[in-house]
């Protein structure tokens, strides 16, 4: 293709990228780690204990904390920020496909990046993720430029974006394991670089111990976390499909949260089954294509295995952390890659009848699965983000002077919207064991000379999974079902209504019993 074309190509790729990212963009309500992103900054640095101190290091907060002063309570500002930086990974992984395969390589992974519903929800999202990405393959660019053209600039670009990846999320230390052992397996082929590259990575190390330092000092302040036991055998095939999938095709994360077993998979298997037929397909495709070429073969491996291993690694040494999807994001673009590989093969695959159109058969059914779960993410409430804003503003409208509110478990955010010193819902801080009697002393205590409570049902997997709070108001309170609302209605959001006072007089008139 003449560099014109190219261009062309990777100029309506872009936009497809930026129309499909910033599209619905602020439809959503915000959700508690975007909440928690947005006072990160502070309380890292500013003294504010509003909530424990995060274990993120500070890149992508500072950004989105200077967003939100210069826009306070600007959902769509605040997402802007991610929107950013998920647009311009599509163009550096275009660069990244090129500069290891070919460009042909390059659009292709460029446009499935740009139509990736996993890749799309992070770039609407606040928290890190986003930059973080963007970072690795800026990293992974002057990484592979170093090892062609050890100059001055591009050691220089690797140690910056490999810093600033460091102060974005403590999981580059991963890539940086990729980048070592590629650098220890072909060390034959790099010695005359050694020395450049030892001191390249003791830059960064050192540049990076303030922050290592800052943690260790502050971990007596962090609180706990609520954790879940993990099943990797669900887990890590659903890292997978997630990837080619996002979270809007089969079960919704809620789902999975509430009861992360295969019959909740099991109904959506007319559609996760042809999915899974055709990326491993591909995937599988692409890894055998590049089987000649070592380097290419192990790079890619190590992009794929790394950064999930590293997530899983993590999370078992952490006692605070849990595994997830999000985690192991980085796998992506070795995931997308295979797929790519894959296409460009069929692409040059002669010697089958009706080969010319396997390709296009293929990308037309990953751009199928990409439409519908982009359009079940803009649509479906089933696999929206807990619409706490709506429940605010529902709120607001039917509550009384002296009512009572309770979350489970976005009181954060739910403050953040109610910006009101009158409305403040409490939570269950101290039920995040799923103690059944801390949670009926907390709603015991809330009751006490209250006329209503209103409890606020959302990721309730985090605190009272057994779902205490509601059984004890539905036996000892009655609820005022006129003012019900469920997820049908607001996003992964319940919302009821207990009528205190008048139980309160019934059991006065009873006597007491």
């Amino acid at each position: 293709m003449s560099r014109r074309i190219v261009i062309s190509i990777s100029i309506v790729i872009f936009l497809i990228a930026v129309l499909l990212r910033v599209y619905g963009i602020s439809r959503q309500s915000l959700w508690y780690d975007e909440v928690a992103e947005e006072t990160a900054f502070k309380r890292q640095f500013l003294g504010d204990m509003s909530l424990s101190l995060p274990d993120t290091p500070p890149a992508n907060a500072i950004l989105v904390y200077a967003v939100s002063k210069l826009f306070p309570d600007s959902d769509y500002a605040i997402r802007f920020v991610p929107f950013i930086f998920g647009s311009l990974s599509v163009p550096l992984f275009f660069l990244l496909g090129k500069k290891l395969f070919n460009e042909k390589t390059g659009l292709i992974s460029a446009f499935l990046l740009s139509i990736s519903p996993f890749h799309i929800w992070y770039s609407q999202d606040a928290r890190m993720y986003a930059l973080f990405w963007m970072l690795i393959l800026v990293s992974m660019l002057y990484f592979l430029r170093a090892l062609d053209k050890p100059s001055p600039a591009n050691y220089s670009g690797f140690i910056i974006s490999s810093i600033a990846a460091l102060y974005t999320l403590q999981m580059f230390v991963f890539i940086m394991f990729v980048q070592f052992l590629y650098l220890i397996i072909f060390f034959k082929k790099y010695k005359h670089q050694v020395l450049k590259w030892i001191a390249a990575f003791s830059v960064i190390v050192i540049c990076y111990l303030p922050w290592i330092i800052h943690q260790l000092t502050s971990l007596k302040d962090r609180g706990t976390a609520y954790l879940k036991p993990v099943n990797y055998f669900i887990a890590l095939p659903y890292t997978f499909y997630s990837f080619f999938a996002g979270f809007s095709i089969g079960p919704s994360l809620r789902e999975l949260h509430i009861n992360p077993s295969l019959t909740v998979v099991t109904p959506y298997i007319s559609i996760i089954f042809p999915l899974f037929i055709l990326y491993s397909t591909l995937v599988t495709l692409g890894l055998w294509s590049t089987r000649k070429d070592r380097a290419e073969f192990i790079l890619l491996l190590l992009l794929i295995i790394m950064p999930i291993s590293g997530a899983i690694v993590l999370t078992l040494l952490n006692p605070r952390l849990t595994y997830n999807v999000r985690y192991s994001g980085a796998a992506l673009f070795g995931s997308l890659l295979c797929v790519s590989i894959g296409i460009d093969w069929l692409l040059c695959l002669k010697s089958v009848k009706l080969s010319k159109y396997l390709p296009l058969v293929a990308i037309a059914a990953i751009i199928g699965f990409c439409s519908f779960s982009y359009a079940s993410y803009q649509s479906d409430v089933k696999y929206s983000k807990p619409d706490i804003r709506s429940a605010v503003s529902y709120i607001k409208s039917h509550r009384s002077a002296d009512d009572v509110l309770l979350c489970v478990v976005d009181d954060v955010t739910f403050n953040r919207y109610s910006r009101s010193e009158d409305i403040v819902c409490e939570s269950l801080k101290s039920a995040q064991t799923d103690n059944k009697k801390d949670i009926e002393g907390v709603l015991q205590e809330m009751a006490e000379n209250k006329k209503r409570l209103w409890l606020i049902l959302s990721r309730e997997w985090y605190a009272d999974k057994n779902g205490y709070a509601k059984a004890w108001l539905d036996s000892n309170h009655d609820e005022i079902k006129s003012l019900h609302k469920d997820i049908t209605e607001i996003a992964n959001v319940d919302i009821y209504c207990y009528n205190i006072m008048k139980t309160k007089d019934r059991i006065h008139s009873s006597g007491g019993k």
